[in-house]
């Protein structure tokens, strides 16, 4: 969903959420087209996007994969700095050993 606030304020979300209103109107003219009605001060025109019907689970599914991702990557963050703890051990003691020649 996408909403015009006061004529030009455009915001955008998954899903569309009522909220609790007042006796204001719709009454703000579009700044493109002065002729149709975009908004008021405290309402919006809400507009729905249908090519987008299943976003909320596409978000749902990609939440996941994301989260998926980010596991992966610590895990990988975690064995590369063991790994670079390693290699400083032994360059310490190829330098105990090799340093006096």
């Amino acid at each position: 969903y996408f909403g015009i606030l006061n004529g030009r304020e455009c915001y955008c979300a998954p899903y569309y959420e009522m909220m609790a209103g007042d006796s204001s109107s719709c009454a703000a003219p579009c700044e493109g087209d002065n002729t149709l009605v975009c908004g008021g001060k405290d309402k919006s025109s809400i507009f729905a996007m249908h090519m987008c019907a299943n976003t909320k689970s596409d978000l749902a599914k990609t939440t996941e994969k994301t989260n998926i991702v980010a596991g992966d990557l610590k895990n990988r963050i975690h064995l590369a700095s063991q790994l670079a703890e390693s290699l400083q051990a032994a360059g310490a003691k190829n330098q105990k050993i090799f340093g006096k020649a």
